[in-house]
């Protein structure tokens, strides 16, 4: 058959066949499809629309047969072309069903291409199955598939049968075509009579059945997978596992029970168990070497000598990795590190707000200040005081440890951190000694003044100060008529009928009068216009400075002058009476007034201004922190809370009030303060004289604040920090201890085997299904399963498994109990494997192996057994098709 690329143009002409419905379901059609597949010379499916070309050789016993029905054909044939549309129609006849003779035209060496699915073949003319000799009249007797000459009707036998007949299956040892090869396999071993190939038993393979199954398989064809496990040995027959030394079970795959090891876990450990030793724990021993394994924290031979100092873990062969004081666990080798360290290796200081054992304890250290890492003690910042840094430092303190004493003045107060002198309104400079410069006042001497003429103002009020003869709140104002100078204190001495000048006083002096301001009689024994006329009088009296008549001088009175004025009277005659006040003295001659101190102006009816005392209140007070000072002698009167001569010290911290005289009631370091007396508290503290803790859930200062403690905590009432109970952790405990941590804020380590889990707050460890022991460090015994290995197994004679309590069945058994054999169809341990059997083969349950049926060989059954003439046939081709099907 060949194929070539068509590369012509299609010239197309249609062979359509239809089947005659008389044709249909007529049983000699048989003999026909017979007659043609045993004469079948080529097959051909083409089911593209790609061209495929069909050589024909022109050959008269050739014929093209078209089997499928209603199919459309384009046929391109250069012999034809002449007869491009010709339709050929051909209908099938009873007599010869489906064959018909193709045109000559059309058999002459030509390419064919097809261009829809169907299915063509080529035959020749031969006689049928069964049939020799002349006209095939002859009935062949040849058996197992064999076929005779259609001449003389020999039997050629099939490959594995001998006889004349071909009815005898090759002797033992020789296979193939007319029994004439031999066997090639070892020993027994039989092979197949038609293709030689050996038959091996279970547990060999080859093509001699001379080498043994692989490691990890097993059985019949080797096809049996190993279940063994730990290095264990498999049988290549029954695929039954033969444990190494330390291992059991079914699959090998469990280590000797505790106490036993070695082959078939028949040797007893000799590592004393049974029995405590002081080492906490039963001993163990290698389950293969018998080795004994000592538990963390014990070493020897027995395993009851202790760890020596700084060494840890089974058999003291670790070594301890504590830093900073910190010692070592023999057991785990966990580090309990000093006051002040946590860390694995006790490598890092407690984080800041933290100290003591394991950082545990929360610093009560407030205003930034620092505790220390190992007793917790806080270390105040600069300006703070008191146990836990919760004071500022007292009036007139500052700096570290409240050590340093403000150097300010004027009653000023200092930073309690840096000391830095914040001054009182009208004072300046780094320690408020200096009042504000001219022009200005007020608080940092920021305000400026409003004085006019020269006025300057008080630094601290503002208040204007007038220059003489002015007067109003700016200074702005002239004396009022008949005054002069400062402050206008100063009556004009003119005569009446003549003005003063409201800064000099200067008068225009009429007669009796001289002096700048006329205020000057003319000198005695004068008088008269600008006294040039002397006068007669006697010594106590003058003459009219006017008129020259003599009259008594001011202060003197009588007849002849000779009296003193009285207390109250001064004046010409002692006529005028005084008008001084608060004890001022007058003067007996002009009345002029002599202030106490503590007064001022020209009546003394003045008190002096709050800051000022003394004669004619030129004297400043000296009094600090509101403290007022007596007008009289200047003595400071101290406002509650303060004393001293100026008034700058605070009273003690036991005292308080005016003078601090009263007693402070203040208990649990609680700070009195000194103005009124009252307690206030330290954090933790309550009451008026602080003296009850805060109850329960409430810290902080006055038990204001609630706690949010959770899981019984105690809470803290300085700070309101939690302490929680074992197993339990968090700012506020609301966390469990994470696993494989118990204990106070989970500082311990659970030390429990095979992933138990430990209680948060025992440690004591909660094993799992299939183990028991302190540590869960025992598997069941045999016989028992479950939590704590409290329940039985209920397996008979066998073992189960130590978590679920499943029974662990043998190889071919299943079933809760394993008292049920494998199904059909499945074998191996718990019938977990599928049987690879066929044609209606048995499975051993134990191994997998195929025990086959009458007239079936091979390790699954699939090769036909020759030997007992049974052929079973496919139903869709005839019988002697189905025996070259077989053939193949």
């Amino acid at each position: 058959m060949d194929h070539r690329a068509e590369s012509n143009a299609l010239v197309k002409l249609a062979l359509v066949v239809i089947p005659s419905p008389a044709c249909a379901n007529r049983n000699a059609n048989q003999d026909s499809l017979d007659q043609i597949a045993n004469n079948l010379v080529h097959r051909i499916d083409l089911v593209s629309t790609v061209p495929v070309f069909v050589n024909v050789q022109k050959n008269k016993n050739v014929i093209l047969l078209v089997v499928l029905a209603h199919v459309q054909l384009a046929i391109l044939a250069q012999s034809v072309l002449r007869n491009a549309h010709q339709i050929v129609t051909v209908r099938c006849a009873c007599t010869n069903a489906f064959v018909r003779t193709v045109p000559r035209a059309i058999l002459k060496p030509a390419g064919v291409n097809v261009q829809q699915a169907f299915t063509v073949l080529l035959v020749r003319k031969e006689c049928p199955p069964g049939r020799f000799g002349r006209d095939c009249m002859e009935l062949c007797s040849c058996m197992n598939g064999a076929t005779c000459d259609p001449v003389n009707g020999s039997c050629a036998c099939l490959a594995g049968w001998q006889g004349e007949l071909c009815d005898r299956v090759c002797d033992a040892n020789t296979f193939g075509a007319n029994c004439a090869q031999r066997c090639n396999c070892t020993g027994d071993v039989k092979c197949d009579p038609v293709s030689g190939d050996c038959i091996c038993p279970p547990g060999l393979q080859g093509e001699r059945c001379d080498q043994p199954c692989p490691s990890g398989s097993y059985g019949a064809g080797c096809m049996g997978v190993c279940a063994c496990k730990n290095e264990a040995t498999c049988d290549a027959v029954s695929g039954r596992c033969l444990c190494a030394s330390g291992w059991r079970g079914w699959h090998c795959d469990r280590p000797c029970p505790d106490g036993f090891y070695g082959k078939q876990c028949a040797q007893i450990c000799d590592c004393g168990f049974g029995s405590q030793e002081g080492n906490g724990a039963l001993s163990r021993c290698d389950h293969v070497t018998g080795e004994c394994l000592c538990p963390s924290g014990w070493t020897g031979p027995d395993c009851r000598t202790p760890c020596p100092p700084n060494r840890w873990g089974n058999g003291c062969t670790e070594t301890c990795q504590c830093e900073n004081g910190g010692s070592c666990d023999p057991l785990t080798g966990l580090c309990s590190c000093p006051p002040g360290w946590i860390g694995k290796a006790c490598d890092q200081e407690c984080p800041a707000g933290l100290h003591g054992i394991n950082c545990a304890q929360h610093c009560h250290c407030l205003n930034n200040a620092t505790c220390d890492s190992r007793t917790g003690k806080c270390l105040c910042s600069p300006g703070w005081m008191g146990a836990a840094c919760e004071f500022r430092c007292p009036f007139g303190y500052f700096g570290p440890s409240c050590n340093g004493v403000c150097q300010c003045q004027a009653g000023a107060a200092c930073d309690h951190v840096t000391g830095e002198c914040r001054c009182l309104p009208g004072w300046t400079g780094e320690r408020c000694d200096k009042k504000c410069p001219d022009g200005k006042y007020g608080i940092n001497c920021s305000e400026v003044c409003q004085c006019e003429h020269g006025a300057s103002c008080h630094h601290i009020t503002g208040h204007c100060l007038c220059t003489p003869g002015w007067r109003g709140r700016r200074c702005h104002r002239p004396c009022i008529k008949g005054y002069y100078g400062r402050n206008c204190a100063q009556r004009c001495n003119c005569p009446k009928q003549n003005n003063c000048d409201h800064i000099t006083g200067q008068c225009s002096c009429p007669a009796g009068y001289t002096g700048p301001t006329c205020s000057h009689l003319c000198p005695e024994g004068k008088f008269g216009q600008d006294c040039h006329s002397r006068c007669s009088c006697s010594a106590n009296a003058n003459c009219d400075p006017v008129t020259g008549d003599c009259i008594c001088k001011p202060g003197f009175s009588g007849p002849g002058c000779n009296e003193g004025c009285v207390q109250g009277k001064f004046g010409f005659d002692c006529k005028e009476n005084c008008t001084c006040e608060n004890g001022g003295i007058c003067d007996s001659v002009f009345g002029k007034c002599t202030c106490p101190s503590g007064f001022i102006g020209t009546m003394c009816e003045l008190p002096c201004p709050s800051n000022r005392h003394g004669i004619n209140c030129i004297e400043e007070c000296p009094c600090e922190n509101g403290g007022t000072c007596s007008r009289t002698t200047g003595q400071c009167v101290c406002p509650p809370g303060f004393t001293g001569i100026n008034c700058k010290l605070v009273c003690p911290e036991t005292k308080y009030g005016a003078g601090c005289t009263e007693k402070c009631r203040c208990k649990n370091g609680g700070f009195c303060n000194p103005v009124d007396g009252t307690c206030k508290c330290t954090l933790g503290w309550t009451g008026p004289s602080c003296e009850q803790e805060c109850p329960k859930g409430r810290y902080g200062a006055g038990c204001a604040l609630e706690c949010r403690c959770h899981n019984n905590a105690h809470c803290d009432r300085i700070t309101g920090c939690c302490d929680c109970p074992d197993g339990f952790y968090g700012s506020m405990c609301e966390f469990k201890c994470p696993e494989g941590m118990y204990g106070w804020y989970c500082s311990k380590f659970c030390n429990c085997l095979n992933g138990a889990a430990c209680d948060p707050t025992t440690g004591q460890c909660l094993c799992p299904p299939g183990f028991h022991g302190d540590k869960c460090e025992s598997t069941c015994p045999i016989g028992s399963y479950g939590v704590n290995c409290r329940l039985k197994c209920d397996c008979g004679d066998y073992d189960c498994d130590s978590t679920t309590g499943q029974c662990i069945c043998p190889l071919g058994f299943t079933g809760p109990r394993c008292q049920d054999v494998c199904r059909s169809g499945r074998y191996g341990f718990n019938c977990e494997q599928s049987c690879k059997c066929y044609n209606g083969a048995r499975c051993n349950m134990f191994t997998g192996q195929c025990e086959c049926a009458a007239g079936w060989l091979g390790a699954t059954c699939q090769r036909e057994d020759y030997s007992h003439n049974v052929l079973p046939s496919r139903g869709d081709v005839p019988n002697h098709v189905n025996r070259g099907y077989y053939r193949r």
